[in-house]
C-alpha cells in the first residue's frame, strides 16, 4: 500500500512533466530544439561520468583485493 507523501510526490512530478512540456510548447521551435539538443548532450556526459565511474569502482575493487592476497610458498 502507497503512503500518501509518495503519491503526492508522484501527482507533482508529472504535474510538472505536463507543465514543462505545456512551457515548451509555447516557445519557438528554434529554441526548443536547441534546448533538447543540449539536453541530449548532457545526458551523454552523464552516462560517460556513471560509466568511468562505475570503472573506477570496479579497478579499486580489484587493486584492493589483489593486496590483500597472501602468496602462498609451494
Amino acid at each position: 500500500m502507497k503512503s500518501s507523501l509518495s503519491r503526492i510526490l508522484w501527482l507533482f512530478f508529472w504535474g510538472m512533466v505536463v507543465k514543462s512540456l505545456h512551457d515548451l510548447m509555447t516557445l519557438s521551435v528554434s529554441f526548443t530544439q536547441e534546448m533538447l539538443i543540449w539536453l541530449v548532450y548532457g545526458m551523454w556526459g552523464l552516462a560517460a561520468l556513471l560509466m568511468l565511474s562505475d570503472f573506477y569502482r570496479q579497478l579499486r575493487h580489484y587493486r584492493h583485493h589483489a593486496d590483500r592476497e597472501v602468496p602462498r610458498e609451494p
